[in-house]
């Protein structure tokens, strides 16, 4: 697609695509069909337990483990299941092993969409989900007002292109084209302005009660409404629309031209062509509502047997959910209905949590810290459930002294894997290389921490944190991510470095110090654009008021030096309102390295306005 659709995926995406120019992404050299599958359980690591665990996960009984779906749920009394076969402890109040939440899942239309128009005197109606409908991210609002055309919607920051340029927009409603004059150049100077979100927050900043997008002849000969798909519910802060060609020609019909005139001109002259549209009143009300769904992450305890040590604990986690059959966050757009089975991502991480579940209850007598397993749901949907979990702990965080995560595992090609977090505690360099000394992994060490898994969550708390990955792939977020895919001897040599990292951590006596260390942000993401600044704050994505939430601010950004604290709300920048973080990435979209912006934040009651240098991406 065209449009940036996807925040949440650009920047997860963003930090895996860093590792594609150090890791050979290509499938497993040994294949699962090399092991005889067997239901019967080692309490050794063993190749065939992991075989048995992702093929079972990512098989279609699951339907691709989304979570707030049935198949997100049955996943979740698997994990259950297996914890309570171990003989693991739950440690909720129910002695149940799931801890659950709520979440913002998606939006729905409601019955009351609708809209009308006087056109030269004349009624004029349009037939919802034929001619016109709601964007999940509308306000839910009704409004009556003047029509304007406002080309692409687009204002350059140069000012060397400006749609709205002599245009009073205040409280009127504005037709907008979709993309770009120069569309399908990805080179092109309008390429960072044709997300859809930055179209909706320009509109909004210029005052427009509404916005309609349609799309015209030079991008799609078909005449069709943008689909309701935008699963994840955002704020735009202004009623937006889809609406046909036919539809949008109606409400033009005083000026003579159609909307294919219209962009015609504007693509041969490349320059704008906005104007007011005498004779018609619009009015249009939308009814749109937030989706609320249930997740669980699932967790248990194996005690430590130290009566001085077993109340300090270490995490050994990964998420279990994936992408369901498709749509937000998938990277096959057109395979939307296919489940995408996710055994890499995350089968693999959640088959090893659960495999050194299985060793380590089996030497239990040995452990002298306590050890908490957990498996997170919701991390597709913005690492919602390792967030819910840090903010509702069951187990203290001070007693939490260390956490290691396990995501997309299951690609080593050449004995190696890469773990980030190095900096966040110097004991890690030690322990890992004395945990290398067996296993003799390539190890990419990385200083990097916070970013795009769950150990970005207690990163934020200031708990020493290393996360182990091996790489993206062709099938990453496709359906094609299957079982037989996944090099199981491979992932076996990762999962014997963690349980010797983890007899390590149990060897410590005191508390490992938590580093807050200079992070990396990585700006480029294949097929899409590529940010050419970074901010250095991590998003709380959780956060569902208006603004931009920063969970943590990384060291020695430009956040960090302009002030910006944890837990600040990010309500202006560069002159631009923020209510959602795809505002805040259009801003960041339209900026380059070295621009001093003027940022405005909340800081409890207090307003402040900040000023940031931005920095390229490291």
């Amino acid at each position: 697609t065209k449009d940036l659709e996807n925040i949440l995926t650009l920047i997860k995406s963003i930090t895996f695509i860093f590792f594609l120019f150090i890791l050979s992404c290509s499938g497993g050299t040994e294949k699962a069909g090399e092991y005889h599958q067997s239901e019967i359980s080692s309490p050794e690591l063993s190749a065939n337990d992991l075989l048995r665990h992702v093929k079972r996960l990512a098989s279609e009984e699951f339907s691709g483990r989304r979570t707030g779906t049935p198949g997100g749920d049955k996943a979740a009394e698997y994990v259950a299941s297996e914890f309570k076969r171990l003989g693991l402890s739950a440690i909720d109040e129910d002695g149940d092993y799931l801890q659950l939440f709520e979440f913002i899942s998606g939006a729905e239309q409601g019955d009351d969409n609708s809209l009308s128009a006087l056109v030269n005197g004349e009624d004029v109606s349009f037939e919802a989900e034929v001619e016109f409908r709601p964007f999940p991210f509308s306000l839910t609002d009704e409004t009556v007002g003047d029509l304007v055309f406002a080309g692409y919607g687009i204002s350059l920051k140069d000012s060397s292109y400006d749609d709205y340029a002599g245009l009073d927009v205040e409280g009127k409603i504005v037709i907008v084209l979709r993309y770009h004059p120069e569309s399908g150049d990805s080179e092109s100077k309008f390429a960072r302005y044709q997300s859809l979100f930055y179209k909706f927050r320009n509109a909004r900043d210029h005052g427009a009660a509404a916005m309609f997008l349609v799309t015209g002849t030079a991008d799609d000969s078909t005449d069709k409404l943008v689909k309701f798909s935008y699963t994840r519910y955002r704020k735009s802060g202004i009623v937006a629309f889809t609406l046909t060609r036919t539809a949008v020609n109606k409400l033009l019909s005083p000026l003579g031209k159609t909307i294919e005139d219209l962009q015609n001109e504007i693509n041969s002259s490349g320059e704008t062509n906005s104007l007011n549209i005498e004779g018609v009143t619009v009015t249009v009300k939308a009814d749109v509502t937030p989706t609320y769904s249930s997740g669980a992450n699932v967790m248990a305890l194996l005690e430590g047997n130290d009566p001085l040590l077993k109340d300090e604990v270490f995490v050994i986690g990964a998420h279990y959910d994936h992408l369901g059959i498709g749509g937000r966050g998938s990277r096959a757009p057109d395979k939307y209905g296919e489940i995408h089975n996710g055994a890499d991502d995350n089968a693999s991480g959640t088959a090893g949590m659960l495999e050194l579940a299985e060793y380590f209850s089996a030497n239990r007598d040995k452990l002298r810290h306590s050890i908490l397993f957990q498996a997170y749901a919701a991390e597709e949907s913005g690492l919602l459930g390792s967030k819910h979990y840090v903010e509702n702990p069951l187990i203290p965080l001070e007693n939490t002294y260390a956490m290691l995560n396990l995501d997309m595992i299951g690609r080593d090609t050449d004995t190696s894997v890469v773990m980030n977090g190095f900096a966040n505690a110097e004991m890690w360099d030690e322990l890992v290389d004395e945990a290398n000394e067996e296993v003799g992994m390539k190890i990419k060490k990385s200083k990097t921490g916070g970013g795009s898994s769950d150990h970005a969550a207690f990163n934020s708390k200031g708990i020493p944190n290393l996360f182990f990955f091996t790489g993206v792939h062709e099938d990453y977020h496709k359906p094609s991510d299957d079982w037989d895919k996944v090099n199981y001897e491979g992932e076996l040599r990762i999962l014997t470095l963690v349980k010797n990292l983890a007899w390590g951590l149990d060897g410590v006596d005191e508390k490992p110090m938590y580093v807050k260390a200079e992070e990396s942000s990585h700006g480029g993401v294949s097929g899409r654009i590529s940010l050419r600044v970074v901010l250095g704050v991590m998003p709380d994505y959780s956060y569902s008021e208006e603004g931009l939430k920063i969970e943590s601010v990384r060291a020695g950004g430009s956040a960090e030096k302009a002030g910006i604290e944890d837990g600040d709300v990010i309500i202006k920048m560069d002159g631009k309102g923020i209510m959602s973080i795809e505002d805040y990435m259009s801003v960041l979209q339209e900026l380059k390295p070295g621009d001093e912006v003027k940022i405005s934040v909340k800081r409890g009651e207090e307003e402040l306005e900040l000023t940031a240098k931005m920095q390229s991406p490291k």
